[in-house]
Formats: C-alpha cells, sequence, structure tokens
C-alpha cells in the first residue's frame, strides 16, 4: 500500500478514535439522546416483587425472573420518559405501573402479589382453635382473645391502624395514608415524581359501600385489605398510574381478622376459614 494512503487511513482512524474519546465519556457518564435528539442525562427504574418466580418485563421486554436470593430488578441508564411496568407469575393476580424516568433520578415501585385461588381452609367447631377464631371476631379488636396467638389489632371498631410508620385511617368511606416518619425516608407515592415534594397524608381509595374492616395486607406496609359488601380485596396504597387492585375473597358477607401470627381469618356467614396468602 501506498505510503500516503497508509498516511490517510492512519489519520482518518485517529480522527475517528477522537471523536469516539467524548461520545464513549458522554455514555458512560449516563448520558443518551432522546427522541427528539438531544442530549439528556439517564435515569433508572427500581422494581421489587414479593416472591421467587415473578418475571419483570418493563415495555414489554422480560428484565428479570426473581429467585430465592433476588426478588428486585434495577434498570439504569433509561432516558426520560413513561415506562410501563408489568409483573407476572402464574397463579397470581398481574400488577401493573406505569413510572416517569427522570434524569439523574431512580423512579421505584413495590409490586404484590395476591394468589388468584388462594387456599381456604374451614375451621370447624370440633377443632381446638375453633374458639380462640370465634372470640377475635366478637370481641372488640383492640382486645385480646383468650389465646394470645390470635391477639388481633384488624380495624373494624376503631378507625385507625399503623405498621412500620404508615398509618391507615378510615374516614366515613375513604381510607387515607399517613406518614409518620421522616420527610426524606417518605415512599415515593407520598411524593412527586421528581421526590421534592411529599404529602404527609394521601387518600388511598374510597367506596362506593360501606367499609367493614380493614387492615394492613399480611407483611406489608403499602397493601390494605379490605371487607366491603361481598368480596374482601387488597389495594395498594400507591396510586400513581396505575393502582392495583385484586380479589382476595369473594362471598355472602365476608369479614376477616388478622392474628398477630399474620394469619388470616375469614368469617362468612357463620362458617370460619384461613386463608393463605
Amino acid at each position: 500500500m501506498p505510503l500516503k494512503k497508509r498516511r490517510l487511513y492512519f489519520f482518518l482512524f485517529l480522527a475517528l478514535f477522537l471523536l469516539a474519546i467524548p461520545i464513549l465519556v458522554l455514555y458512560t457518564s449516563g448520558w443518551r439522546l432522546d427522541n427528539n435528539l438531544k442530549l439528556v442525562k439517564t435515569g433508572g427504574i427500581y422494581i421489587s416483587a414479593p416472591s421467587s418466580g415473578a418475571e419483570i418485563y418493563v415495555n414489554n421486554k422480560l428484565g428479570k425472573i426473581t429467585n430465592i436470593i433476588q426478588h428486585d430488578f434495577f434498570e439504569q441508564n433509561l432516558t426520560p420518559g413513561t415506562y410501563f411496568v408489568f409483573v407476572y407469575k402464574d397463579g397470581y393476580w398481574p400488577w401493573s405501573k406505569e413510572l416517569q424516568v427522570h434524569e439523574q433520578l431512580v423512579s421505584d415501585a413495590h409490586a404484590f402479589l395476591v394468589p388468584r385461588e388462594p387456599k381456604t381452609e374451614e375451621i370447624f367447631k370440633i377443632l381446638p382453635i375453633y374458639q380462640s377464631v370465634l372470640t377475635i371476631f366478637s370481641a372488640r379488636p383492640s382486645l385480646n382473645a383468650n389465646n394470645a396467638e390470635l391477639t388481633t389489632e384488624t380495624a373494624s371498631a376503631t378507625t385507625t391502624i399503623t405498621r412500620d410508620k404508615v398509618e391507615l385511617i378510615l374516614s366515613g368511606n375513604t381510607i387515607f395514608a399517613k406518614w409518620l416518619g421522616s420527610a426524606d425516608a417518605a415512599p415515593s407515592y407520598f411524593c412527586d415524581e421528581y421526590k421534592q415534594k411529599c404529602a404527609e397524608k394521601i387518600a388511598v381509595f374510597t367506596s362506593s359501600t360501606k367499609i367493614k374492616t380493614f387492615d394492613f395486607y399480611p407483611g406489608r406496609n403499602d397493601v390494605v385489605l379490605i371487607a366491603r359488601k361481598n368480596g374482601i380485596y387488597a389495594v395498594e396504597l400507591d396510586r400513581r398510574k396505575i393502582q392495583n387492585f385484586a380479589l382476595v375473597y369473594a362471598g355472602g358477607d365476608p369479614d376477616f381478622r388478622i392474628g398477630s401470627d399474620g394469619a388470616f381469618y375469614v368469617k362468612d356467614g357463620s362458617t370460619f376459614y384461613r386463608v393463605t396468602l
């Protein structure tokens, strides 16, 4: 190859290399071109799921299948915009959410998955536990049952219940959630999408019929169980688009209590059940 041509190639590749350096620096620093070809700083999404075997999708693309060790998914370097998150597990009601990603911010959400057909066991009168279950339904929720393991704080006669710095308040047929912790530690659903302003109290759910009983979903402080009319439902506190609802139990006139051991008991008519969520 002639020397002149080799020099031409050398300077051409050198120019391309020098041009690529700032592009690589910007890329590794989290800068991207948006749909308008504008250079923007990227953000991220963090999603947690409550169990292994859950499929987490972002914009219809599978991001992760959770396992015993890892129940969460984090994706960074996303251009600002709206992202649709979908979590699915066979045998459970699906969960979805639209999240806004902004520059240099991570948008987070915590999926909840409710079994489509929870395991339901009838508690017969001949069983030793029957009297204890009968007691927690007949006694005021703030009083202890005879069996200490079935002590319940489920709210029906009372109007507030608290768990992990979140207080649920029933006013009329509306449930509110109040954050009791510091403002900088408030969950994302208490705040605006930029996480700059956070409300102390938010409206969670308004029922068209009387709410008979409400309580936190076992193991969660961001999902409320509600007994109304002929069903028991799980409703997430996160009202960002989309707020998720799930049917837990359908019956004639069901009510429920949560024991201090986390067990979920349902009374439908004169029959008691233990339901595994």
